[in-house]
């Protein structure tokens, strides 16, 4: 305990404060949106509900649900205390609670950007462990799911903090503790979604060149050492969840499917070359910060102003490199150059399985990058912390935009539009609507917006303080910032 409060004593108040200001902002952007968008949720969340209530009944889904392909520790939690409520016909009440549960998660992820850019800051970490996790959690595809009923949130948890403790494990070295809380992180997140395969995958490679790098004895014996652990954390796994990756593949000839592929929701076929020829493939990541659909009949330039704010952001990242350049080289042997390759191998593998995934009947989606959403947020906040003289401004900016971007697209989504997908009113004036039909107090949204500008606020002054000269080290530490 004393260690604890010893290490909490060592965090800066301005970072803590800016900790605060995070996770204000984030809990009311989403209880924005767990309060405007309708208990039913968006698209097929309803049946992550409906998978839930099945496992607290001890059963799985049928093969042909379209959920059916996860694995169900996500629905056994959430079962535990909504299962009771579904069967008891307490819909809505279910509902709120697991979108609850949903947003604490995404507060329990800000913590975690926040430990690992702690760790890897260098120079610049009070404003880094303030900057990664709000422009990380603050993109409209994260604030969507958690303020749902989707998975995707603990899966994204896993993830996340999956990546963290193999950064920190390829820097600081092998350490026990550490490796213990990644291997149960392991066991949770492959027990969660499939799509933690590639964040598992590369944690395990992270654990062998961790003690190659910082281990003991010769290299053949670091190199036997850590293969061992790796092995012993996969083993672990697959005893865990093995058997349901096996119920999937006996269903459908696939390990991450319940049921062959099939024409699904009214869309096209769409081939390999189709989607590789699909320039909306490739700025998935930078051109949908604001929202998977233009905000048609109302302000359709969405996914430009994503777009500016990636390039904006692409060119302070630039300037980082150079000044790392002149410091005298951009990446480092070793551990620095491992972290990279991982984060890079991350998105690439991503980006594999969203071609696996839109070739046939899918469709591209920034959803299903979440896992890798450290590397997105580590590019937004690189880029915007790097700009000369604007102090951390630009990133309450992005803040800023990407907040009041998050709470427009749900209520542009709830808005009634005409055939052509275009709002046939204006969805402020819809607003009001949208929360009578939750039977929530009409007050309620503009108290979170006033929280939204609370946390803005208390952020934006965090962020301000911790990156004027006096605040940063002249000395630099080789980290990644």
């Amino acid at each position: 305990m004393t260690s604890l409060r010893a290490r909490w004593k060592s965090i800066p108040v301005i970072v803590r404060w800016g900790t605060l200001g995070n996770l204000i902002l984030f809990a009311s952007v989403s209880g924005f949106n767990a309060v405007v968008l309708p208990w039913i949720g968006a698209a097929d969340s309803r049946f992550h509900l409906r998978y839930a209530l099945a496992v607290f009944e001890g059963r799985l889904p049928v093969a042909e649900s379209i959920v059916a392909a996860h694995p169900p520790f996500y629905y056994l939690v959430v079962g535990a205390f909504a299962g009771p409520l579904m069967q008891a016909e307490h819909v809505p009440v279910a509902t709120a609670l697991v979108r609850i549960f949903n947003i604490s998660l995404g507060c329990a992820l800000i913590l975690v950007l926040a430990w690992l850019a702690w760790n890897i800051g260098g120079r610049k970490r009070d404003a880094l462990a303030i900057a990664l996790p709000a422009l990380s959690v603050l993109i409209t595809p994260f604030v969507r799911v958690a303020g749902d009923t989707y998975n995707d949130s603990m899966a994204t948890l896993w993830a996340t903090t999956t990546l963290a403790l193999a950064i920190v494990l390829l820097k600081r070295g092998p350490q026990r503790h550490l490796l213990i809380i990644l291997a149960v992180v392991s066991v949770f997140g492959m027990s969660t979604r499939s799509t933690f395969v590639v964040s598992f995958g590369l944690a395990m490679i992270a654990v062998v060149v961790a003690f190659l790098l910082h281990g003991t004895g010769s290299r053949r014996r670091r190199i036997l050492t850590g293969a061992g652990t790796a092995a012993a954390m996969t083993a672990t796994v697959v005893a865990a969840i093995g058997w349901f990756y096996l119920l999937n593949l006996q269903r459908s000839g696939s390990w991450f499917r319940s049921r062959p592929q099939a024409p699904f929701a009214n869309r096209d076929y769409k081939s390999l070359g189709d989607n590789l020829t699909n320039p909306e493939y490739y700025l998935v990541t930078v051109g949908r910060l604001l929202g998977f659909r233009d905000w048609q009949g109302f302000f359709p330039f969405n996914g430009t102003v994503s777009l500016v704010i990636s390039a904006v952001c692409l060119v302070g990242v630039i300037f980082w490199l150079r000044s790392r350049r002149r410091e005298g080289s951009i990446i480092r042997p070793g551990a620095q150059l491992a972290i990279v390759i991982l984060l890079a191998v991350q998105l690439l593998g991503l980006y594999a399985m969203q071609l696996q995934h839109a070739t046939g009947w899918g469709n591209i989606n920034l959803r299903y990058f979440l896992p890798g959403l450290l590397v997105l947020g580590l590019f937004l906040s690189l880029g915007a912390l790097t700009w000369p003289r604007l102090r951390g401004q630009l990133v309450t900016l992005i803040l800023a935009i990407l907040a009041v971007g998050a709470a427009f697209d749900v209520l542009w989504f709830v808005t009634p539009k005409d055939d052509n997908g275009i709002a046939e009113v204006n969805p402020f004036m819809y607003l009001p609507e949208a929360v009578a039909i939750n039977s929530f107090p009409a007050i309620t949204p503009l108290l979170l917006l006033v929280g939204m500008l609370v946390g803005l606020l208390i952020t934006g002054f965090a962020l301000f303080k911790a990156t004027e000269p006096a605040a940063i080290p002249l000395s630099p530490r080789r980290n990644l910032a």
